[in-house]
Order: C-alpha cells, then sequence, then structure tokens
C-alpha cells in the first residue's frame, strides 16, 4: 500500500512538473488590427431553386428537377460524374467560336447571322445540363428545363469525349 501511495505521489509530482513546463501554455497571437473589420458585406444564403413551382414549365410538362431521381435507370454502375469545372471554359470556346464562324459564312442555305452575342456561363443552367446526362439516354424533350431566368430553354445532345484527368 506505501508503494503505491508513493507511486501516485511521484506521478501526480511529475504531471505537475510538466503542465508548469512552457510548451503546455496556450499560445498568444498577437494582431495588428484588434478589432475584426468586415471587408465585404455579408449575404444571406440563398434557397435552392423551387422547380416543382406553377409557372416554371408547360401545363402537364414536368421539370426535370422536381421530384425525379438524381440518376436514371439507364446508368451503369459505378455512377461517376463529370468536374465540370475543369471544362467549362472549352465549352463556352466551342460555342463562341461556331456562333463566330456562323456570323461568317451561309450555311445551309440559312442567312448570315449578324450580332451574335458571347455566350457566358449560367451555373443554374449547367446544373440542369447534368441533370440531363445523370440519366444516360439521348432522350430529348422529356422534361422541362426552363429556370426563373430562362423560361424557354431547348435541348441538344452531343457526345463528347472527357478526358480521364476531368472527369
Amino acid at each position: 500500500m506505501h508503494i503505491q501511495l508513493a507511486m501516485f505521489i511521484l506521478c501526480t509530482a511529475v504531471i505537475d512538473q510538466l503542465y508548469s513546463m512552457r510548451f503546455f501554455e496556450a499560445p498568444i497571437f498577437k494582431t495588428k488590427v484588434s478589432k475584426y473589420k468586415l471587408r465585404t458585406k455579408l449575404v444571406s444564403p440563398t434557397p435552392p431553386q423551387n422547380y416543382c413551382r406553377k409557372g416554371l414549365c408547360p401545363a402537364n410538362v414536368k421539370h426535370i428537377a422536381c421530384g425525379n431521381p438524381f440518376w436514371g435507370s439507364h446508368c451503369e454502375k459505378p455512377r461517376a460524374g463529370v468536374n465540370v469545372e475543369k471544362i467549362k471554359t472549352d465549352i463556352i470556346d466551342v460555342h463562341n467560336n461556331i456562333r463566330e464562324n456562323m456570323s461568317k459564312v451561309s450555311w445551309q442555305n440559312l442567312p448570315i447571322a449578324k450580332g451574335l452575342p458571347k455566350v457566358k456561363w449560367n451555373q443554374d443552367l449547367s446544373v440542369l445540363a447534368m441533370r440531363i446526362t445523370n440519366y444516360c439516354n439521348n432522350a430529348t424533350g422529356m422534361d422541362c428545363v426552363n429556370t426563373p431566368r430562362f423560361l424557354h430553354v431547348g435541348r441538344s445532345s452531343t457526345d463528347w469525349q472527357i478526358p480521364p484527368e476531368n472527369r
């Protein structure tokens, strides 16, 4: 019993000594500014779009993002998406180059397209395009893909080869 008590006292003394050393003290960080100043105005997060609301799609047409599963039944497993952030500049450049060429020459008896503005990336349309590809089929017109800003969105499809590093 005396040996156990002596060991306990010795351990307690060692622990007290360790806690009194400098590396157990909390560091004090000093800043140049005594008070934090906001550089920009705080913005409340925006709620997600309600794609099920009336007026967004024609009557009796369901929106692709309203109650549909994220992946279609035609998709093979394992399912993997594409990192669009890596290729969105290429997508926009290809579209804008085609539009620019259309403004220079006539194409299949169509008049020359003049004054076509450059296409810009839109995150809402990007998300809906991803939802279309997540069905893993080439069906067109099966669902509405309108957004509150773009009420007459058309769909087209093409096969692109995505390099593995962008998947």
